[in-house]
């Protein structure tokens, strides 16, 4: 019985990450076909994502859940998820791939376990139609409960339906075409290599692609003809636009989206990028150089004790988070252990922010972002920051920015840009800080 070597890997992968809670997207260097390097992604990051739901119908139909043998676990999570989300693979296929792994994984003895809670599944499967919808919203959509219950307190029961749901949608990215490349010449680049794609329906600027991985393969990504950028992040920076003058700090710079958006606007006069990791940096200068675009001034710093002895006109400061907002690119995020780990980076929030106010020009902006969905890291951190340092006040993004149309619902009453992740943008959030005073003692 012969067993398919992407289906092996996925699951070897999927066990080391379920051991240690990492994963990489990234396919073993022994995949060498295109074909096989998208498919092999697409069956971890799923199994990955939808962890819960698997696990659940497997325990419901192994005689001993209990005591079922973490490869073999491992091995029907691969079947349960292409029964539910691999409709092109037949579910006769799907079975006899499965069992076949229980050879090379040296779990022979099980084939008739894995056989049978297939084919129970494949049974209950064919005998409803909307068979999924008996499992709760957060098994369904493979939530935690604890994030779901910590999401009731901040939104309605509408809301975190359509947050679960949209969590587990769209697997391919955003784009922006980059100068010189128009988005004519690169609809029609990426057309002649085979990839489709469309414009946002939201964000002018921007191009939805299906096929991730093609399009960083292709040509035209690497002559640098686009960068993938969530419609979310490109809405700030247009919005912001107007505050990317004089002299700027991007204060957590890599891998560099943002300060590349900045370098193009045509007030700046001195942009400085700053990051604590020198490999991040590297992932930043690497970006640039395949943008043939020239790399801004590059510092390597801890953001809590930045070593410039001088103010900016503008610091932005997309801080480290929970990266909930992220959660349909990185499904891991679900699986945070606890509340306590899931905001474990408010205190350094606090810190980078309390810095950043020193370095800020009289009249100067601090603009303050992160991809999460947390009150604790978004609204009440700026208000935090405000009741330590009375010499910044809030600016709402209405006051900066004339606010299109399409735009409007992200923009809160307070001011705040606030996108809660939905089916083609994902989480974000920020905030625009002046400073009111006098220069800062430094």
């Amino acid at each position: 019985m012969k067993y398919d070597k992407v289906r092996f890997l996925v699951v070897q992968d999927f066990l080391k990450y379920k051991k240690k809670g990492i994963w990489k997207e990234q396919p073993p260097s022994s995949l060498t076909a295109i074909k096989d390097r998208r498919f092999y992604l697409n069956l971890l990051r799923g199994m990955i994502r939808h962890q819960r739901l698997l696990d659940v119908e497997i325990y419901q139909r192994a005689k001993r859940p209990q005591k079922l043998q973490q490869v073999v676990q491992g091995i029907l999570s691969l079947g349960v998820y292409q029964f539910f989300f691999m409709d092109k693979v037949p579910r006769h296929a799907s079975i006899y791939e499965t069992v076949a792994l229980a050879v090379p994984f040296g779990v022979r003895e099980k084939k008739g376990l894995i056989n049978a809670v297939l084919r129970n599944l494949q049974r209950d499967l064919e005998a409803s139609l909307d068979y999924l919808q008996k499992h709760p919203l957060f098994v369904r959509s493979s939530h935690q409960d604890w994030m779901a219950r910590r999401w009731s307190r901040h939104y309605s029961e509408q809301a975190i339906y359509a947050l679960c749901e949209a969590n587990n949608l769209f697997e391919g990215s955003t784009i922006r075409p980059i100068t010189p490349w128009t988005t004519s010449a690169l609809q029609e680049g990426l057309l002649q290599e085979g990839i489709k794609i469309q414009p946002h329906p939201i964000v002018s600027s921007a191009f939805l692609v299906n096929n991730t991985y093609e399009l960083l393969q292709s040509a035209v990504f690497q002559q640098g003809g686009c960068y993938v950028q969530d419609a979310s992040s490109q809405v700030f920076l247009e919005l912001a636009q107007k505050l990317w003058n004089g002299e700027v700090l991007d204060m957590c710079a890599a891998p560099g989206g943002k300060s590349l958006y900045i370098l193009g606007s045509s007030k700046l006069q001195t942009l400085v990028c700053n990051d604590i990791s020198i490999e991040r940096l590297q992932l930043l200068r690497n970006n640039f150089q395949r943008l043939r675009q020239v790399s801004p001034k590059l510092t390597v710093s801890d953001g809590v004790q930045l070593p410039f002895g001088r103010v900016f006109d503008t610091i932005l400061l997309d801080a480290p988070c929970s990266a909930t907002g992220t959660i349909r690119k990185n499904p891991d995020v679900k699986w945070v252990a606890s509340e306590q780990e899931l905001l474990s980076k408010v205190p350094l929030q606090k810190k980078l922010l309390d810095q950043a106010s020193r370095h800020i020009k009289p009249g100067g902006f601090l603009v303050y972002a992160t991809c999460s969905i947390e009150p604790e890291e978004n609204e009440q951190q700026i208000e935090g920051f405000l009741t330590r340092h009375p010499e910044f006040r809030l600016c709402s993004f209405s006051q900066i920015s004339e606010i299109p149309s399409s735009y409007l619902s992200y923009v809160t009453q307070q001011g705040y840009y606030q996108v809660v992740t939905n089916s083609l943008m994902m989480g974000f959030f920020a905030a625009v800080l002046q400073h009111q005073n006098e220069v800062p003692q430094l």
